[in-house]
Formats: C-alpha cells, sequence, structure tokens
C-alpha cells in the first residue's frame, strides 16, 4: 500500500484532498475516504470554525455611496467624446479602475454577498481554539495570558461603552438606517430609480454621517 511519511502534516492532505475530490477515484486508492474523516477529525480538534460576524448594512451603504461616485466619473467620461479629450477620458478612466480596485469596495461587494472579506472590512472574524492545542494551530493561535486579560478587559470595557459611540449616537445610528430606508421608499413610489434615489442630498447626507458615526464605532 502507500505509506505516508511523517512529514506530511494532517492540514495538507486534507486540503489536498479537499481540492480534488476525484483524486480517491482517479488513484483508486483504498482508505483514501477514511484518511479524509481522519484529517477532519483532526482538523476539529486543532480549531473550531472562526466566528464572522459581517456588518452587511454598513457594507451596502457603502457599495452604494461608491458607485454612485463611480458612475459620477463614467458620465463625466461619457461625455468627454474625441480625439482633444482622449487624455482626460483616460484619466478618468484609472480614477474609475482605482474606486473599483478600493480594498472597502471590494469587501463591501463580497460582505453583501454574505462572503468573506479579503482585506477584513466589514466583517470581525473571532477565532475559537479549540481545546486540545497542538502543531499549527498553537501556533496560529498563541493566546499569551496577558493579551487573555488584556481582551477581557477590553471586551468588559466594550461591553460599558458598546463600541466607539455612546448611546445616543447609536440610537442615531439606528434612526439614520430606518429614515435612509424610508426616504428610498419615498423616492421609489415618486418614480425614481435605485441610482437617483442615492443622489438624493438628504439620502447622501444621513449616509455620510452614517459613516462617521460607523467610523467612530
Amino acid at each position: 500500500g502507500s505509506r505516508r511519511g511523517p512529514s506530511t502534516p494532517p492540514s495538507s492532505l486534507h486540503i489536498l484532498l479537499r481540492l480534488s475530490p476525484k483524486m480517491s477515484a482517479l488513484t483508486g486508492v483504498k482508505g483514501t475516504g477514511f484518511m479524509v474523516s481522519q484529517a477532519d477529525e483532526g482538523m476539529k480538534l486543532f480549531a473550531k470554525d472562526p466566528i464572522i460576524t459581517f456588518d452587511s448594512e454598513g457594507a451596502s451603504n457603502f457599495k452604494m455611496v461608491h458607485e454612485a461616485g463611480i458612475k459620477k466619473i463614467e458620465e463625466q467620461a461619457e461625455k468627454l467624446t474625441g480625439k482633444p479629450n482622449a487624455k482626460a477620458r483616460s484619466e478618468l478612466g484609472k480614477q474609475i479602475q482605482a474606486m473599483k480596485a478600493d480594498a472597502m469596495y471590494i469587501d463591501a461587494c463580497k460582505v453583501v454577498k454574505g462572503l468573506e472579506a479579503p482585506y477584513g472590512n466589514f466583517m470581525t472574524k473571532v477565532v475559537v481554539a479549540g481545546e486540545k492545542q497542538s502543531g499549527y494551530a498553537a501556533a496560529e493561535a498563541p493566546v499569551a495570558p496577558e493579551t487573555k486579560k488584556k481582551a477581557e478587559k477590553d471586551s468588559k470595557k466594550k461591553e460599558a461603552a458598546t463600541g466607539g459611540i455612546s448611546q445616543a449616537e447609536r440610537d442615531e445610528l439606528e434612526k439614520l438606517k430606518e429614515d435612509i430606508i424610508t426616504r428610498k421608499a419615498e423616492l421609489k413610489e415618486q418614480g425614481l430609480s435605485g441610482g437617483q434615489c442615492n443622489k438624493d442630498a438628504q439620502v447622501q447626507q444621513w449616509v455620510a454621517r452614517m459613516q462617521e458615526l460607523k467610523i467612530k464605532e
């Protein structure tokens, strides 16, 4: 049979089999399925799944405002026709590309779909380490007693202050969300499109205020 040297940790074997489920069928190695389940068990012992909390509201608001900005520049670029404006048009094109490549925008698009943000914006990820820490999991999540104490202190502080914003501001944030939703519904009834709703001065003002509070939070 195939002997596996001790040099292959269960993680890489596990990933390998994960990536190519057809591999076991192709190589015809019996007992591969058993190995996978063993690797799964091993992974469970090392670390539990991280807890990810998405700020979908913040992400969708940012995405909305950012896309409105992109659209504005695109409209400007469309007006610049002909050879004389080629340079200006390409400058705007670069601006649009840069905005589309913005880390926060990329993250917002992911989080809105419920996917993990590659740059970590609009989400918090808490890795809960398993009881039996060994091998690479211990290296991944070293929790020194001091940091633990500090984390506990911080979380107590957080509970008291609920983030960096006061209760009044938290209430304001909630009210702004409702106001924006209500305002947009009214504008839609008047026959405005989603994009036009976003351009509404009042909506933009509220969204900007929300961003301020979110940053403080």
